[in-house]
């Protein structure tokens, strides 16, 4: 049971992590309309803004976003 728990906390941090990345890169495909295209970015940049991934990754307190 207690590895359930340290798995289910790893994928949560992980995804919490890689969520702003996801819908960034996710602006990027082809066949969206401009507007689609702006909101992915925008909520890729205001979840990274929140959740600051390059500080949970690096350590430090980085203000990049």
């Amino acid at each position: 049971m207690k590895y359930l728990r340290i798995i289910i906390l790893c994928v949560v941090v992980s995804a919490t992590v890689l969520i702003p990345f996801g819908l960034i890169a996710a602006a990027f495909t082809p066949g969206l309309p401009w507007w689609g295209r702006l909101s992915l970015v925008g909520g890729g940049l205001l979840t990274a803004r929140l959740v600051k991934p390059f500080s949970i990754v690096t350590g430090k307190d980085l203000k990049i976003i």
